[in-house]
């Protein structure tokens, strides 16, 4: 089998300019290991498909993960029955089977119910358990000063990019409206959020032969911007990413 060397810079890795400290591989090692371990103990609907990769070896003083490869190379079979690794946002750019609509409604289904487990465990503050799982995500707050960033703060600079002139009274309101929601996600931690919930982090695992496939699996992968904020973080990543 196959698995993940993933090394962690002093920098995001989609801008090299935006410091984030090599320290988030902490939570996400929390995440694959208490996280996951929480959710998975807990009382829910047996059809769950939802899984967080595997950790093998974390070397903190080196930033380095060596985990689960969620999506293996392709092995040939002579039934042609296969497994199919793919992520959903390449599902839905390039559906896999003849009944790709039917497997998308269900890993929909399958998100929201996974965000609900999620959101309302660790909302629980009376829980002792839920309490001290939100201490190890709590301290994350370089995911959440960029998140903000990326969000919210630079909307007005990307209008000013793409020549969008908004009336001074609209502005003025845009402005507040920026201020208020950033307050909120900075200081209003409702429950652990996944905190980068886009569709090019779930992994889908499909199986059976010829052109009907079967879900038989999603991996929700990159935790490294897991945190304490408001639950409906998650739905608008995921929303926004869909909407685009």
């Amino acid at each position: 089998p196959s698995a993940i060397l993933k090394f962690a810079a002093e920098y995001a890795t989609n801008d090299p300019s935006t410091p984030f400290s090599s320290e988030r591989q902490l939570y996400e090692v929390r995440a694959m290991q208490q996280l996951a371990s929480a959710l998975k103990s807990q009382p829910g609907d047996k059809s769950n498909l939802i899984k967080v990769p595997e950790l093998y070896y974390f070397d903190e003083n080196v930033h380095v993960i060596i985990m689960e490869d969620v999506s293996p190379p392709m092995i040939s079979s002579a039934t042609g029955d296969a497994p199919v690794y793919v992520s959903l946002d390449k599902m839905c750019q390039n559906p896999v089977g003849k009944n790709a609509l039917g497997i998308v409604d269900q890993v929909g289904t399958q998100l929201g119910q996974f965000l609900i487990r999620l959101h309302r465990y660790t909302a629980s503050e009376s829980d002792r358990s839920s309490s001290n799982l939100r201490e190890l995500f709590l301290v994350n707050e370089v995911s959440k000063e960029i998140d903000v960033q990326t969000c919210f703060r630079d909307i007005p600079r990307k209008l000013k990019e793409f020549e969008i002139v908004l009336e001074p009274t609209d502005e003025a309101r845009l402005h507040e409206i920026i201020a208020d929601m950033v307050l909120d996600y900075l200081d209003r931690p409702q429950s652990i959020i996944m905190g980068d919930f886009w569709y090019g982090n779930m992994i889908l695992k499909l199986g059976g032969a010829g052109e009907q496939k079967t879900l038989e699996e999603i991996s929700i992968i990159d935790w490294e911007f897991v945190t304490c904020a408001p639950s409906y973080v998650d739905l608008a990543h995921f929303l926004s990413e869909i909407w685009l």
